[in-house]
């Protein structure tokens, strides 16, 4: 479910701290869409995978014990969000472009993944599905973006 509110706050992610910030209805209807859009595809995820958690996916190897790797796309998607991630916040806490480029691909490649996993269910797939979540929830969460409970307890 998607929170009722956040969209204030995701607007005032979208500019430099010491820019002025002007609302206007568009950029309230747009910051609306974008945490719409967020929500949803971790919520879609999360339901996606919900089947899939055993205990032993979580930690990264399957039945049999074999450790079972992220895939590439999704290891290079993982790796580019957390690098523009820390030198958009080295760059005096420049937050207005964090959820854009990385974390948006990010997003894409959880939502094309979801349309891959309803028609093979590759262990490969659900491992980087959790991980791509895992640290797009990450982000969220040090942005203040994240409810305390998790999307599928709503």
């Amino acid at each position: 479910m998607v929170p009722s509110s956040g969209f204030e706050t995701l607007l005032d992610k979208c500019a430099h701290y010491r820019s002025p910030l002007s609302y206007s209805v568009l950029q309230l209807e747009g910051a609306s869409d974008a945490v719409f859009y967020i929500y949803q595809t971790l919520q879609d995820c999360e339901e996606a995978l919900l089947p899939f958690q055993a205990e032993s996916l979580k930690e990264g190897s399957g039945q049999n014990g074999n450790m079972v790797a992220i895939a590439a796309d999704a290891q290079r998607c993982i790796s580019r969000l957390r690098e523009e991630f820390e030198t958009k916040m080295s760059d005096d806490l420049n937050t207005s472009p964090l959820l854009t480029g990385a974390f948006q691909e990010a997003l894409k490649l959880i939502n094309s993944s979801l349309g891959m996993l309803k028609k093979k269910q590759q262990l490969s797939l659900i491992r980087s599905l959790t991980e791509i979540k895992k640290e797009v929830t990450e982000v969220l969460k040090i942005l203040g973006h994240f409810p305390p409970r998790t999307c599928a307890e709503d």
